[in-house]
């Protein structure tokens, strides 16, 4: 099964601990390659959160809720199904897409490490 950019699939993601989204369920594919045998993906619940959280992405038509502060890389071997909606593959509209693509880039902004000040 090839694997696009954008979709959402159902994917195996083990034992969860703690809060972790596990078990079968519905992921949002972030990124992958035909080459690569993995892919970064956001996790989905199976129920709109309905919650302020600005890292919870609503999506419409009932798809759930994107929780982007679980994104994580995953062998794409852990995916299994396509979801269909109306009978087509499921996917993102534009103002979800944007608004993942803005808490992306404020939960992935990468920070220097800690620089220890030298003893004199």
């Amino acid at each position: 099964m090839y694997i696009y950019n954008n979709f959402i699939y159902y994917a195996h993601l083990g034992n969860p601990v703690g809060s972790e989204q596990g078990l079968d369920r519905p992921v949002l594919i972030v990124h992958t390659t035909k080459e690569s045998p993995v892919c970064i993906v956001i996790p989905l619940t199976l129920e709109r959160c309905g919650d302020s959280i600005p890292y919870h992405i609503d999506l419409s038509n009932g798809k759930g809720t994107a929780l982007i502060e679980q994104i994580r890389t995953i062998d794409k071997s852990r995916i299994y199904e396509h979801l269909y909606e109306h009978g087509k593959y499921a996917t993102i509209n534009d103002d979800e897409r944007n608004n993942i693509n803005g808490q992306l880039e404020r939960i992935c902004r990468i920070k220097p490490l800690f620089v220890p000040q030298k003893k004199s």
